[in-house]
């Protein structure tokens, strides 16, 4: 299953051929790994003792994932080239199949310096099994799934965890997670949610953060996946502009570009405390239209994402009921045996 869980994080770019297969990694002479990366994921898992000589990059394939070959356990066999220029064999075998392919070749990146240090994060999340069932339902459902880094973001403050969701030109919308356990500082952090749902897929319940711009760690004994975090804006596109307000003339100077923006046109007449803009009146009117635009359009988003909780929601308790019935129904058959 490690294997198989390495290989789905590792790259899909041809110019980085060691990356493009899992590593196999027998450096540690004391704990061998299992590695796969794509250079912005990183995931490894410990505590194996293979019976090989030296590290081995086992190469991606469809075949892999198609089939069940690794999903109850498997047998590994390598046999090494006879000349040093050339790949070895690689065989992976179950009771149903053989898979033969040749191994990679190349040395893997020195992946142990890009795990950060976290002997005492800054914030530890604790996410119960009803947590991350919820996060796998909720997060594809998020706003901004059609972006180009399909961001999300973790807020923790207060006392409580939420994840959000943004698409362009619009507000943060999300839902709070369900009784996560969390100690530590407050903290925003954003992430690419595809490999948010690799680690709870992977069921990494805990997730360690520094802070929003160090990589977190999501770990479950001895298994861990690295996730580089996304930058997020700290603008809000739907906060309005202060109103200006009236100055003493000063030397004509060159402004920056953001003000240069908001200039008046060339047309109008100078700004004096005396003698108002004509179009200002117009400009104002068009200003409040924008703004009631923008809301209505919050308030839209806002009310889809409150749809989509309260399905999840009457989803649940369709299910908590049927299973009620179904316990009634056991009770009633067993009140009428007689012994």
């Amino acid at each position: 299953m490690a294997l198989k869980q390495a290989l789905q994080c590792c790259s899909e770019d041809p110019t980085r051929s060691v990356l493009r297969g899992a590593c196999m990694s027998v450096d540690d002479k004391k704990l061998h790994y299992i590695v796969g990366t794509n250079g912005r994921i990183l995931f490894s898992a410990n505590s194996f003792a293979f019976d090989i000589q030296k590290s081995v990059i086992i190469p991606d394939s469809k075949f892999l994932n198609w089939t069940d070959l690794m999903d109850d356990g498997c047998k590994l066999a390598v046999e090494p080239s006879a000349k040093k220029s050339s790949q070895g064999w690689i065989r992976l075998s179950s009771p149903q199949w053989t898979f033969m392919t040749r191994e990679i070749d190349g040395q893997y990146p020195n992946w142990k310096q890009c795990v950060p240090a976290m002997a005492s994060p800054k914030t530890v999340i604790k996410l119960p099994a009803q947590a991350v069932k919820q996060l796998l339902e909720v997060v594809p459902h998020l706003p901004g799934n059609e972006e180009q880094n399909r961001v999300v973001r973790f807020k923790y403050e207060s006392g409580q965890l939420k994840v959000e969701g943004r698409s362009k030109e619009s507000d943060w919308t999300g839902v709070f997670v369900q009784d996560p356990n969390i100690t530590g500082k407050p903290v925003t952090i954003g992430l690419n949610r595809e490999y948010l749902l690799f680690a709870l897929k992977f069921n990494l319940n805990e997730i360690q953060i520094e802070d929003a711009l160090t990589p977190l760690v999501c770990i479950n004994g001895g298994k861990k996946l690295v996730i580089m975090p996304v930058k997020l804006d700290v603008v809000t596109t739907t906060k309005p502009a202060p109103t200006p307000q009236p100055t003493t003339p000063k030397p004509p100077a060159t402004p920056p570009a953001n003000e240069r923006k908001i200039e008046m046109p060339k047309t109008s007449v100078k700004p004096e405390a005396t003698k108002p803009v004509e179009n200002k009146p117009t400009a104002s009117l068009i200003d409040q239209v924008e703004k009631v635009k923008a809301a209505l359009k919050n308030i839209v988003r806002n009310l889809t994402a409150l749809v989509s909780a309260a399905k999840l929601a009457e989803k649940q308790k369709r299910v908590g009921e049927k299973e009620v019935e179904a316990a009634r129904a056991t009770l009633k058959k067993l009140q009428k045996v007689s012994l």
